[in-house]
């Protein structure tokens, strides 16, 4: 294999790695993805949606069995309804981390209206800089990625913000989360970026600034700083109820 082909696989190996985390799509490892860029079944993010049962039994390091080949074909099929910055995220788009594709998305409430933006007006979006702006509009700007674009469109993907007003203030504006301990009904990456969508922040650290800690099953440490600070502590039922909206698990 050549120098060129190696770095084209890794970059495809990447790019689907990061869409998978973005959207959720548990299953889709790096063994997984290997595997299937060296049977040539998987190249790039859309090529995940035209995968089948029997290009997935046998692969990973455990050789994926019938019942494992049929979550991830479920999770796919369930990432088509992710929101918008989940699907933004997933992108890979360079500086988009979980907060900035939530403004984003926010903002522009459509994939299209995102890719057709110039920089004047990526930069009304609150902490998008000229840096961030110009990765975004060249991201879009590619005609590969304007390729990919329309594959994900055709495979089916959310390309839309849920529907309400724009300048709605969200249920968790201006509050600041730590998560801790192990969460019964979704992953901590899940629970924070929902909390992210729904316009909270989430540190690492506890201290006097911190609205909610959000403890699971052996919460430690933070838990008894918490305490010790009188901060609010949630579990996951009170996350959900503080929310007032369903949650992504």
């Amino acid at each position: 294999i050549s120098t060129d082909q190696r770095a084209r696989a890794y970059s495809g190996k990447a790019a689907m790695l990061r869409f998978a985390s973005g959207l959720g799509i548990k299953g889709i490892t790096e063994i997984v993805l290997e595997q299937l860029l060296k049977k040539g079944l998987a190249d790039s993010p859309s090529s995940l949606f035209s995968l089948r049962e029997r290009d997935l039994v046998g692969l990973g390091a455990t050789q994926l069995g019938t019942k494992s080949a049929k979550k991830i074909l479920a999770a796919l099929e369930r990432s088509k309804r992710m929101p918008l910055d989940r699907l933004l995220f997933g992108l890979g788009i360079r500086y988009v981390g979980e907060r900035t594709a939530t403004l984003v998305a926010r903002h522009f409430r459509d994939l299209d209206a995102v890719a057709a933006a110039g920089s004047e007006a990526l930069e009304q979006v609150a902490e998008v800089g000229p840096q961030l702006a110009a990765s975004i509009q060249g991201f879009f700007a590619s005609d590969r990625n304007k390729r990919l674009v329309e594959r994900l469109r055709n495979s089916g993907l959310n390309f839309a913000a849920e529907s309400g007003s724009e300048s709605q203030t969200l249920p968790f504006e201006g509050r600041a989360f730590v998560l801790t301990g192990t969460l019964e009904s979704m992953s901590r990456a899940d629970a924070k970026a929902a909390i992210q969508r729904l316009g909270g922040r989430v540190t690492g650290s506890v201290s006097r600034k911190t609205s909610y800690l959000v403890a699971g099953k052996k919460a430690g440490s933070k838990l008894a700083k918490a305490n010790s600070l009188g901060v609010t502590v949630l579990d996951e039922t009170g996350l959900r109820q503080l929310a007032g909206v369903e949650l992504a698990g």
